[in-house]
């Protein structure tokens, strides 16, 4: 009932109406043939047609309600979701090479040839998320071809995939809630795993590739 609560609430905030009337104009904009999300790295055979698909990001920080967005657009429009937590990297790839990259900590590589490739091409989804808690890969994800294809979780909007974006979101929230967040989500213990080890990630990551001044910086909690 809270829950419903909250998403209520959020549903008539002027941020979210903001989104969502933004993804109207594209999915329009997209109709119409009038601007592109070709530019991602692949071909996109789509980009011609009437009805390309329509690309997605919301970025931001941990605990900043990013998946939250996610569910709410999606249960208002026909879209898939795709989630950047289900391309983290699998421990053979965790090397101190790979993990001293800026924005490093996620498989940017599969996710760009199993989830962008496909979708700019009007092709199905179809690849195996990862299980943080088996530190492998699981279960099947697949996805029909739809023309709007939200893109959330940190990381999304990683230089590696180029310009294939039509909006671009970066949520925002205080350090001190987030911690809260991370408090109540996860426990004490996992707080001071984020505190000195994830959160100083996306941090680096936000700010050495300015996913802030080149986003629509939302901040759902004000």
């Amino acid at each position: 009932m809270e829950e419903q609560r909250e998403d209520a609430a959020l549903k008539d905030s002027i941020w979210y109406r903001k989104v969502s009337g933004e993804i109207e104009q594209a999915l329009k904009r997209s109709s119409s043939g009038a601007g592109s999300s070709a530019d991602c790295g692949a071909g996109s055979a789509a980009a011609g047609d009437l009805l390309r698909p329509v690309l997605v990001a919301i970025d931001g920080p941990c605990t900043s309600g990013k998946t939250t967005l996610a569910r709410l657009l999606a249960g208002e429009f026909d879209c898939n979701v795709f989630h950047m937590d289900d391309f983290f990297l699998r421990p053979e790839q965790r090397t101190p090479e790979r993990l001293a990259q800026i924005g490093g900590n996620v498989d940017y590589e599969r996710f760009q040839e199993e989830v962008l490739k496909p979708v700019l091409e009007g092709r199905p989804v179809c690849y195996r998320r990862y299980d943080c808690g088996q530190k492998t890969l699981a279960d099947q994800v697949l996805a029909p071809v739809r023309r709007l294809n939200l893109i959330e979780g940190s990381y999304s909007l990683h230089p590696y995939f180029g310009n294939c974006y039509d909006l671009a979101y970066c949520l925002a929230i205080d350090p001190e809630e987030q911690k809260m967040r991370i408090l109540r989500r996860n426990g004490e213990s996992m707080l001071e795993r984020f505190v000195s080890e994830w959160i100083p990630k996306e941090n680096a990551y936000l700010d050495t590739f300015k996913i802030r001044e080149t986003a629509d910086v939302l901040a759902p909690a004000e």
